[in-house]
């Protein structure tokens, strides 16, 4: 109907810490007359039931944004971690290098410079530590 309601009623939508998340107007273009008790419990059984609706429209949004920050946070941990992966296959790789290095250059001290039956015992233990350290990290699993 258009023109002037006849009478009008007003509901603030109340959310549970007392906030107004909007009004139930209510208007009657016939009769003028007060509503009756039953009539307002009706109503106010309204507008619980949409400040409730509401609220959980609210909710849900505010759920849904923070489903979607955690699953970039994930995709941003599993990224990481893939690049830390890397990073410890190259450290990894770089020590069994070192370690070579090292072997090689005791190996060619002894060679230049014999020290007598010390030097297999001391060789022996540096190929059996590099070859610790060549055993792939994987492969012991």
């Amino acid at each position: 109907m258009t023109g002037i309601p006849a009478s009008s009623l007003c509901l603030p939508l109340r959310a549970e810490n007392g906030r107004v998340l909007g009004v139930l107007n209510i208007n009657r273009y016939r009769k003028i007359r007060n509503c009756t008790e039953k009539e307002m419990a009706l109503l106010q059984q309204a507008s619980d039931t949409l400040t409730l609706a509401v609220e959980n429209v609210r909710l849900h949004r505010k759920n849904r944004a923070r489903i979607d920050e955690l699953a970039r946070l994930n995709r941003d941990l599993d990224e990481s971690n893939r690049r830390l992966g890397e990073t410890q296959l190259q450290l990894l790789h770089a020590e069994k290098m070192v370690s070579i290095g090292h072997l090689a250059a005791e190996l060619a001290h002894e060679i230049n410079n014999p020290l007598g039956c010390s030097v297999p015992r001391r060789t022996a233990r540096a190929v059996h530590a590099v070859q610790e350290m060549m055993v792939d990290p994987s492969e012991s699993t």
